[in-house]
């Protein structure tokens, strides 16, 4: 073999495997998972609260729900069932951090004033939807840890 090919053919095995290398550190798509306890648990930060009342449209509702100095606070759901609220960045002049439990019935889930069915679970995303007639109130929150 001549010293020039020998070079050309290391260079694209070293490119091939850098190549590769790179490509493995790549995450994966964000996929749905199971709606389980285990699946559940983790830490959340609320997003957005859509609704919709019957005949009319879509409306952001966060800021009914929640004041501005809860929105960076955290709802963290136990893996044993157990619910603590983190009263985390800016700090509300009323209630703080506490802690209670969560429930999990088919895929229907409670943790402080979200109620409702899950209808979307991924590493990245919980979305529960609480639906009554032509009415919803949808959460969206975002999983942190």
């Amino acid at each position: 073999m001549k010293p020039h090919t020998f070079t050309r053919t290391l260079v694209f095995i070293l490119f091939a495997c850098a190549i590769a290398t790179l490509s493995s550190c790549v995450k994966s798509k964000d996929e749905t998972l199971a709606i389980t306890k285990d699946n559940l648990a983790g830490t959340y930060m609320l997003t957005v609260i859509k609704g919709k009342e019957a005949g009319r449209a879509e409306q952001d509702l966060t800021s009914i729900y929640y004041d501005n100095c809860q929105l960076d606070d955290q709802f963290v759901l136990n893996a044993n069932m157990v619910f603590d609220y983190i009263d985390a960045g800016a700090t509300c002049t009323y209630g703080g951090s506490y802690r209670d439990t969560w429930t999990l019935y088919n895929n229907e889930v409670y943790f402080d004033e979200i109620l409702g069915t899950v209808i979307k679970l991924t590493s990245k995303e919980l979305v529960v939807k609480q639906t009554e007639g032509d009415s919803y109130v949808t959460f969206y929150l975002t999983r942190v840890l």
